[in-house]
């Protein structure tokens, strides 16, 4: 869509990133400056005219510029018209400081990082990612809240290419650089989002302290209900992964989770979905596991990784669960997504469907789907 009336551009921006008002909202905002999600409304609607300087700020929040350009013949007095929004790649910095003294440049690269390991995953942008990292180190030590809170999303995003690459160590050095910055700029949601990513990179070998990471995100002032529910989730998904397995605990962290589900941005319901989906399938519950996965990996269908990470998981509870036949359908499936990404995380899950589904290897079907995945992820499998 070439030079975008302001209405158009904020559905626009919603519908290409999977976001609600609130989130689009919240990702316009600093600590000193809230965006709502009423002024969306009435925005996108074209009801209300917010006035080109204060307009301008917030796209750039989100990776958009706003430019002036001539509109036919329409009434230049008609400024809903007026203003137009193209697409911005990356911002220009100012020529008085650095790219990454820059706060909306710095949300930009936080932006383009978290696409593009959602497109292909986090082997290719380690050098990236800690580039990135050390980059921000600096913005500690100052007092510009608004590039503190932008530096926090980046080291956040920063945080999950390495874990997607398994840089476990590395992955959550840099998340807790992205929490000191949340907290020094005072945003609640990155500290928020700081937490959930530490609790799910410990969950796997320390079940005890990812839990122990999701309570502390709970215990956040100020902290969104839609924060809130990715915690949870992710607090059930550390306990199920305990030995000690605190089943009630879980399922009740899972339940209500899983009630908020339609106040819930698309990329949230996912996350959600899919991190229920593990838990369920750990407390033997595999109905509902298949049914919480499936519905994570078809809202992940334009994020090659995610989908693909996600329906490894299904198919490892489907594994669990003695269904060769669903799980050989849902190998078929993986087949075409794994050749798309480049991620650590999906080469290990791939490892262990092979190991997993070898007691079925003489099946037919079963047979098929095994060698079809083998061979397209031959030359990234561990020897």
């Amino acid at each position: 869509m070439e030079n975008p009336t302001l209405p158009q551009a904020l559905n626009l921006i919603m519908e290409q990133r999977g976001w609600s008002q609130n989130q689009l909202a919240r990702e316009m905002s600093t600590p000193d400056d809230r965006v709502t999600q009423g002024w969306i409304s009435n925005v996108s609607r074209g009801t209300r005219d917010p006035g080109i300087g204060r307009v301008s700020g917030y796209l750039q929040r989100v990776g958009w510029e706003v430019r002036i350009v001539p509109i036919g013949e329409v009434d230049p007095v008609d400024r809903r018209e007026f203003i137009a929004a193209a697409a911005s790649v990356a911002f220009i910095p100012s020529p008085q400081a650095g790219p990454y003294q820059d706060p909306q440049y710095v949300r930009a690269l936080a932006g383009r990082l978290e696409q593009m390991t959602g497109e292909g995953g986090g082997i290719p942008l380690i050098r990236s990612a800690l580039r990135h990292a050390n980059a921000v180190k600096p913005a500690l030590r100052g007092r510009d809240r608004q590039l503190q809170a932008a530096s926090a999303d980046l080291a956040r995003k920063a945080s999950l290419v390495l874990y997607d690459a398994q840089q476990r160590t590395q992955a959550e050095h840099v998340a807790t650089l992205g929490l000191d910055l949340a907290r020094k700029a005072g945003y609640v949601e990155s500290a928020a989002h700081a937490f959930e990513n530490l609790c799910t990179f410990n969950a796997q070998h320390d079940p005890l302290r990812a839990a122990a990471y999701a309570q502390h995100g709970l215990q956040l002032r100020g902290l969104a209900d839609e924060d809130r529910v990715r915690l949870r989730v992710r607090l059930a998904t550390a306990l199920t992964a305990s030995s000690a397995n605190p089943k009630r605990q879980a399922r009740q962290a899972l339940d209500q989770a899983r009630t908020m589900l339609d106040d819930l941005s698309p990329i949230s319901a996912a996350m959600v979905l899919g991190n229920a989906g593990i838990a369920l399938g750990r407390l033997k519950l595999h109905e509902e596991a298949d049914q919480s996965l499936a519905q994570a990996v078809r809202l992940f269908g334009h994020m090659p990784q995610l989908s693909a990470l996600y329906l490894a998981q299904q198919i490892k509870a489907a594994l669990h669960a003695n269904d060769p036949d669903k799980a050989a359908h849902q190998i078929h499936a993986l087949t075409r997504l794994t050749p798309l990404v480049e991620s650590a995380r999906l080469d290990q899950h791939i490892t262990d469907i092979l190991k997993s589904s070898t007691p079925w290897a003489n099946s037919r079907d079963m047979r098929n789907a095994r060698e079809h995945l083998h061979t397209v992820a031959s030359g990234t499998l561990p020897p």
